[in-house]
């Protein structure tokens, strides 16, 4: 019973050991400056093109030159 059990634990610090070894920290996304980009992402995608496609959980205020429209659902494009 002893036996089992200290193989159970190897291979669950084994298991564990080697699933988070293949992830690096590649930067911040998104590359913009985090004062202009605010919410929650809560949709993501990725095209054939390798262009991302995030849109945030709530509506936000767009503000084009001299209009300001609020309740708009943005999707970015990185």
């Amino acid at each position: 019973m002893i036996k089992k059990l200290i193989t159970l634990i190897a291979m669950v610090v084994l298991v564990a050991t080697t699933t988070y070894g293949q992830w690096s920290y590649a930067g911040v996304f998104p590359p913009a400056n985090p004062d202009t980009v605010k919410g929650q992402a809560h949709g993501l995608t990725v095209d054939p093109d390798g262009k991302v496609w995030v849109t945030n959980f709530g509506a936000e205020t767009y503000i084009s030159g001299t209009d300001t429209i609020p309740g708009v659902r943005l999707i970015r494009v990185y």
